[in-house]
């Protein structure tokens, strides 16, 4: 057989018999013959109709894809066991990936707008669950977003859904066209509410009139302009009837001359619900046939630049009045200016005087002609006060404010002749012509000065009349009292009587020693001798002991952790003793004073203009009936009293102590309620310290007074010291070199300052200091403004004491001396 005749079918089927033939007969290999030519032709028959339908098929498939193509429609299916999708190439076209790629649900998912993945993911549940699912999404395609339509159906195996099948539907044109068509609308939409909402701000409406059909149509504000319902039916007589009837005949003229095919405009007013408006109407028509069929145009409401109109008339007759009453009140201000006891200056900017009456010549010394038109402040300020003038005049030109406007305050003023002399300034300011300008009212005070001064004088002499009174007989009751005790101590047999008559001269004798500091206090501002001490101990030890009447209760309230201070303890007793002795006469029926301690932390620019940190505050408030306003402003002045026997010395010596402690004394006080002193004092970074039993000790005493070494031997010796009497300063220094070489040093030194011969005791400390930098020194002087005693740090001593002091200050102090030892607060 030729190769050429037969189909590759033909060697398939002759492979398959080959063995099959070799066996058999030639009549059996014949009719095998035919019959397999008979299938051969059967075959390629069967073949050749394979070959028509492919061809069909594939036509048909081609014809598919095109209508797929141009309907932007593609078909596909998900294989859910193999997590597979498989589509046609449009399908693949629309999203926009290569055809036959392999595509997951997951890769298809990601693909998805974030917006839309929700919804897809429920749209395939509803498609596995026998739901025929039609709905549109967006994908994410080569970075730009394509809307998409599909219909999903699921196909079930033995109850089960294993595949999704679907078409998709590129719909983006379709969509951006909606979109773009809903973005006009909106557009329109916002073109329409704009131009109402001008209309409405512009007061301004249009309206057409079919003039066929005799029906108005007006915008919405045209509505309002006429103060009728939107919508409401118009028609011309109806608008011709709520013209004014003054207005009606223009406006019907111009109607017509509309109709003419003319422009017209027109201004008329109309009777509306709201009262008469002015109305700016135009408007033109549209014709057909030779004929006006339509007319339109706008009306504007005028009504408020007519009402303005008026007003600038009235305006207008009102300035022309008012500029001939300033015209009238400037020639009346000159004439009252002109004779005023005051010197009156007027000045606008820049510091120009432009008026000076004849009491300003007068008074300062400079004629009218030589100062106008020239800076003030250069005639009559003097040199030491010009700059802070200056700054408060370009202050003032800039704002028209400033600390002294509007307010009557006291200068120093200066003449042609140089001299100064006390005003009293009234400044007011105006805004006129764009510029401020001040007007000036000097009065001369240098009479009323001096009788002020004269006045103070007599006041003063008065006050040091009462207070001399007062001192002289408290000084006879304490002088009676400790002669009359000493008497009766000399006469008195009974040794147990004549000790009790001497021990209260000697309390007598504390009293006369605290009336004196308090007036050195006062006279000469007496410098504290400050030493660390805890307020609420000196309180509780002294202060409520003070309080003498049986129906006054002390109510005392202090925190354990309060802070300790640096102060003069004598001098803090006297502030805190006059505060309550206050209190306690203020409550002659009783009551009850409330004593509190407290730690306050005070920031910068506190009110009381202290230092910022920390501080101890005491407030002592009494139950009496209250101080009034007008007391209460000259509460801490000096000789100012309420009582009829006081001196007026006890707050204002108690506000002369807490100001040289560095702290601040208040009071608050509300009438038939009660009063509140309040007293701020610096808290001390160190702890007070602490008190120990009096041990066996030598002390040397420098001391040029006989009566007085004497006592101190006495009283050393008495509370368990061994004692050195020295009178001379050289001597002092002599035997404490001596003892600290024999090896038996003095624990203490005590230093008389004042000495009256030889080596004062600031001379002899100096030597001390520099052979025994550790001494252990105390300064005693009875001059209360000693500036040792002050600072006795600085000048190597440990302590101080003024005279008079008792033996138990003297014996506490040398026991602080002996056993104290000073540790810092904690932070």
């Amino acid at each position: 057989m030729s190769s050429d005749k037969y189909s590759p079918s033909w060697y398939i089927i002759i492979s398959m018999e080959e063995k099959k033939l070799e066996n058999m007969s030639r009549e059996e290999l014949l009719a095998e013959i035919l019959n397999l030519k008979t299938r051969i032709e059967e075959f390629e028959q069967k073949e050749s109709e394979c070959r028509k339908t492919e061809e069909a098929l594939k036509g048909k498939e081609m014809s598919l894809a095109e209508t797929e193509r141009m309907a932007r429609v593609g078909s596909w299916i998900w294989d859910m066991d193999l997590d597979l999708f498989c589509g046609t190439d449009e399908s693949y076209h629309i999203l926009e990936i290569p055809a036959g790629s392999t595509v997951t649900f997951g890769v298809f998912f990601e693909m998805i707008h974030p917006e839309d993945r929700e919804a897809v993911i429920n749209a395939a549940d509803r498609a596995i669950h026998g739901e025929r699912v039609d709905f549109d999404y967006r994908v994410m395609a080569r970075g730009r977003i394509k809307h998409l339509h599909d219909i999903w159906q699921a196909e079930y195996k033995d109850g089960k859904a294993v595949s999704i099948r679907g078409t998709v539907q590129d719909i983006t044109e379709r969509k951006e066209r909606e979109i773009e068509r809903e973005r006009l609308l909106s557009e329109l939409k916002d073109s329409e509410r704009m131009l109402a909402e001008a209309q409405k701000i512009g007061r301004m409406g249009d309206w057409l009139w079919d003039i066929e059909k005799d029906k108005l149509y007006f915008s919405e504000e045209g509505y309002n302009i006429f103060c009728l319902p939107v919508a409401t039916p118009i028609s011309y007589p109806k608008i011709i009837e709520m013209i004014h009837p003054d207005d009606r005949a223009k406006a019907e003229d111009t109607i017509r001359q509309i109709l003419s095919g003319q422009r017209g405009e027109v201004e008329y007013r109309v009777n509306t619900s709201q009262g008469i408006k002015h109305i700016l109407g135009a408007g033109i028509a549209e014709f057909k046939n030779g004929r006006a069929v339509i007319m339109r145009g706008t009306v504007l409401d005028v009504t408020d630049r007519k009402l303005r109109e008026g007003e600038r008339e009235r305006l207008i007759a009102e300035l022309q009045e008012a500029g001939k009453a300033l015209q009238e009140s400037e020639e009346l201000f000159r004439a009252t200016a002109e004779t005023a006891a005051d010197a009156i200056i007027c000045i606008d900017e820049p510091d120009k005087i432009y008026f000076w009456n004849r009491k300003a010549e007068e008074m300062l010394g400079y004629p009218r002609l030589e100062v106008m038109g020239k800076p003030l402040h250069s005639f009559v300020v003097p040199e030491r006060y010009y700059k802070k003038a200056l700054h408060g005049l370009e202050a003032f030109f800039q704002a028209g404010t400033g600390p002294n406007i509007g307010k009557t305050v006291e200068f120093q003023a200066l003449r042609k002749d140089k001299t100064e002399f006390p005003i009293e300034l009234s400044i007011s300011s105006m805004y006129i012509g764009g510029k401020w300008k001040a007007v000036g009212i000097i009065r001369d005070i240098t009479e009323r000065k001096r009788m002020e001064e004269e006045h103070i004088k007599i006041q003063k002499l008065e006050s040091l009349g009462l207070l001399a009174g007062g001192i002289a007989h408290d000084f006879n009751n304490i002088l009676t009292t400790i002669l009359g005790n000493i008497e009766l101590a000399d006469t008195d047999k009974d040794p147990a009587e004549a000790h009790n008559k001497l021990l209260e001269a000697q309390q007598v004798v504390l009293r006369a020693k605290n009336l004196s500091q308090q007036l050195i206090t006062f006279a000469r501002g007496g410098v504290p001798v400050k030493k660390t001490i805890n307020v609420t101990d000196l309180i509780a030890e002294s202060i409520c002991l003070s309080i003498r009447a049986v129906n006054i209760k002390c109510d005392l309230m202090c925190l354990e952790e309060t802070w300790p201070t640096e102060a003069d303890e004598v001098q803090l007793t006297q502030v805190l003793n006059n505060i309550i002795l206050n209190a306690e006469q203020a409550m002659p029926k009783g009551g009850t004073i409330e004593i509190r301690c407290t730690n306050e932390q005070l920031g910068k620019g506190n009110i009381f203009q202290l230092k910022e940190g920390g501080y101890v505050r005491i407030s002592i408030r009494d139950t009496g009936p209250g101080i009034s306003k007008e007391n209460l402003k000259r509460l801490f002045e000096p000789y100012f009293t309420t009582k009829e026997r006081g001196s007026g010395l006890g707050l204002a010596l108690a506000y002369s102590i807490i100001r040289n402690h560095d702290g601040f004394i208040t009071v608050d006080s509300e009438e038939n309620v009660g009063t509140t002193f309040y007293v701020y004092l610096p808290a001390s970074e160190r702890k007070s310290a602490a008190l120990s039993p009096n041990g066996k000790r030598r002390v040397l005493v420098l001391e040029d007074d006989d009566g007085i070494r004497r006592l101190l031997s006495s009283l050393l010796v008495q509370i368990g010291y061994s004692v050195t009497l020295c009178r001379e300063g050289k001597d002092t220094v002599f035997k404490y070199k001596n003892a600290m070489e024999a090896g038996e040093p003095f624990d203490t030194v005590i230093v008389d300052l004042a000495m009256h011969d030889g080596m004062g005791g600031k001379d002899v400390m100096k030597e001390l200091v520099e052979f025994d930098p550790n001494v252990r020194a105390i300064a005693t002087s009875g001059f209360y403004d000693e500036d040792i005693i002050a600072d006795y740090k600085k000048y190597g001593f440990k302590a101080a004491l003024h005279k008079p002091y008792s033996i138990t200050e003297l014996s506490e102090l040398l026991s602080r001396l002996g056993e104290a030892r000073e540790t810092r607060l904690p932070d």
